[in-house]
């Protein structure tokens, strides 16, 4: 009887514990991995990864724009098929965000299908540092041409503290691109959306507080800034942008240039259409400063490779002293820069002289050459009348002029010639498409990175 009882109280005893440890799991998978991790995670049980498609350790979203924000990005991955998901961290990235970026998306389970389909954008607001990372049928989706497009879009949000915005941009381009990509024809060079302005190109001078050319710095005399500002209206009505130029002495420096040509084309209410496009060039001719501020459709027609190619161009006319022709070079190129983003095209179209290909120098010179040469050699061996061929050797030399008494062959020195063999090189470089590199895991990923 004793071992009966004992038996059961056994019983009782393992029951006990079994729920207790029972408890205890449940209640960690509850508040464990958060609050061991320190993030202020959203939960999301449905989804296969660790963590959700937002995860906010900079806490720079407010409670009501964090679950707005992974709503919409739960909504656009699971209706595409792919992830689309945003980090922000604190000064946790490290030199590398793109590696971290590819790691964060790999340890943690996410992407869809056995590829890991998606795109991830790392946010450090420590070191001010982004990065995108694209994996399996992302790679192709979001092309370098098109992260370029997508981050020129929500970087000028984060520059302005508006993260939740900026982060919307993203998730919503992030859709228009794989809505894209379903058509056959992903964004790319020359096939990026348009963004035309709604309004219908008219003169906005009573809206705008300032002209278009304003010359505080007395560089122009007055002839040269009515032609300039005449010809600034014709150019920014023909692209429906504003295109403005500022002039100032001893006012800005490097640190603030870019700040005051922000705000001063803000004050004054520049830009055309619904997202206010254009372009302000401001010079401060004290401290010999410069900046191109672009603002609305201007952003992605004119891009920080375009804006150097621009000041190689004006910018040494102007320190030649002629002020007048600098900016007018200034002005073509914006109005070409605009036209050609409206067409399509990249902003070099038209301005930047295509290298001659080897291919088209021995087409065009060196064939013509080769003929016209060969015609020249058979009429001249032609006139050679007199000279016949003998078929014989014996027939050119006299008889019994040459005697061989003895022959002999001897070997005087061996020449060796080595020639190194090169290597084929798989690097190369193309106007479209994605570039790729692989994560520490060793998967392969795409993306891009930058400042804000």
């Amino acid at each position: 009887m004793g071992n009966i009882y004992n038996n059961k109280a056994r019983g009782l005893v393992r029951g006990r514990l079994c729920l207790l440890l029972f408890l205890l799991a449940f209640i960690f998978s509850l508040t464990g991995p958060s609050k061991m991790s320190g993030m202020k995670i959203l939960a999301d049980t449905k989804y296969n990864a660790k963590y959700p498609r937002l995860v906010d350790k900079a806490d720079v979203l407010t409670d009501e724009e964090e679950k707005k924000l992974l709503k919409k990005l739960n909504k656009i991955s699971e209706e595409e098929k792919v992830d689309v998901v945003v980090l922000t961290v604190e000064n946790e990235a490290g030199k590398d965000v793109t590696a971290f970026a590819d790691d964060f998306y790999d340890y943690n389970n996410y992407g869809f299908g056995h590829k890991g389909d998606g795109i991830i954008l790392v946010v450090d607001y420590g070191s001010r540092d982004w990065a995108l990372s694209t994996k399996g049928k992302g790679i192709y989706i979001f092309t370098d041409a098109g992260q370029k497009y997508i981050s020129d879009k929500f970087v000028k949000y984060l520059s302005d503290g508006e993260a939740y915005e900026g982060f919307k941009t993203y998730a919503n381009l992030c859709k228009k691109f794989i809505e894209q990509y379903r058509t056959g024809a992903a964004y790319d060079v020359g096939n990026m959306p348009k963004e035309k302005s709604e309004t219908p190109t008219e003169d906005y001078s009573q809206r705008r507080k300032a002209a278009r050319m304003v010359d505080n710095a007395k560089v122009l005399s007055l002839e040269n800034k009515n032609m300039l500002n005449s010809k600034l209206d014709l150019a920014s009505s023909a692209r429906n942008a504003d295109i403005s130029i500022l002039t100032l002495k001893n006012e800005v420096n490097d640190n603030n240039i870019l700040s005051y040509a922000g705000k001063y084309y803000k004050d004054n209410n520049f830009g055309l259409g619904v997202s206010r496009d254009g372009v302000l060039l401001v010079m401060d001719f004290g401290t010999n400063t410069w900046a191109i501020y672009t603002n609305g459709r201007a952003v992605n027609a004119i891009p920080d490779e375009a804006k150097e190619y621009m000041t190689n161009d004006f910018l040494p006319v102007i320190k030649e002293g002629d002020t007048y022709t600098g900016f007018i070079r200034y002005i073509n190129l914006c109005d070409k820069m605009l036209a050609n983003y409206d067409s399509g095209l990249t902003y070099d179209e038209g301005l930047v002289p295509k290298k001659e290909k080897l291919s088209d120098v021995v087409k065009d010179s060196v064939l013509p050459a080769l003929f016209f040469s060969l015609i020249i050699c058979i009429i001249l061996t032609r006139q050679l009348k007199t000279v016949k061929p003998e078929l014989q050797a014996n027939n050119y030399a006299r008889q019994d002029s040459f005697c061989l008494t003895d022959a002999e062959d001897l070997f005087l020195y061996k020449t060796l010639s080595k020639t190194r063999r090169s290597r084929s090189s798989s690097s190369g470089s193309s106007r479209g498409g994605s570039s790729t590199h692989r994560s520490s895991s060793g998967s392969i990923h795409g993306g891009s990175h930058g400042k804000f």
